[in-house]
């Protein structure tokens, strides 16, 4: 949790927060891969992902029916299972094509809308139940993804607001300004430049 709090409260880029803590929960499980995505109708997008022996990048698209993701999409919910203690995943088409011993994924939600799902794999089975203790990590990196990602989309959508009303403005032919106390100029449109 103190390494959590670090990455989420670094001054880096977001692509860069996401890839450390898909590190940390890479050592923290003992698996081999962590993912990101973002899932489109049946469309599995990869956003980020870390990890040994893989064969998808960011980028790629899968079909979501060949993942274990679509358990998560069906069921709104978290999905674990550890061959160790499970043998009900044998007749799943993602098991078949990818041979993971070792699944835990959450949805990622933003505004109550599923964006898509956080999830780390194992190629072997682990010889400990991680459901209780992983659900709980991973359900937290994903509810801070959820925020980050509908933080940013609302700064990214004010700017684009910003943009289009400074537009509109510049192309008014009337005088538009606003000045501070002392006289200088916070605002100007181009009609006010050329006056």
């Amino acid at each position: 949790l103190e390494e959590f709090h670090q990455v989420t409260t670094l001054d880096a880029e977001f692509d860069e927060k996401i890839r450390r803590l898909l590190d940390i929960g890479l050592e923290y499980f003992g698996l081999d891969t962590g993912i990101l995505s973002r899932i489109e109708g049946e469309d599995y997008h990869i956003e980020a992902i870390e990890g040994s022996d893989i064969d998808v990048e960011v980028g790629d698209v899968l079909s979501l029916k060949n993942t274990f993701c679509q358990s998560i999409v069906k069921k709104k919910g978290p999905v674990y299972f550890n061959r160790e203690h499970s043998d009900e995943i044998d007749d799943h088409p993602a098991y078949e094509k990818q041979e993971l011993e070792v699944y835990l994924g959450v949805p990622v939600f933003i505004d109550n809308d599923l964006y898509g799902t956080l999830n780390f794999s194992g190629f072997e089975a682990v010889d400990r139940d991680l459901e209780k203790e992983a659900r709980n990590v991973v359900q937290l990196m994903a509810e801070w993804i959820g925020k980050e990602i509908s933080r940013r989309r609302s700064r990214d959508q004010a700017e684009a607001n910003q943009r289009r009303l400074r537009q509109i403005i510049d192309n008014l032919p009337q005088l538009v300004f606003a000045k501070d106390e002392s006289g200088e100029f916070l605002l100007a449109n181009s009609s006010v430049a050329e006056a």
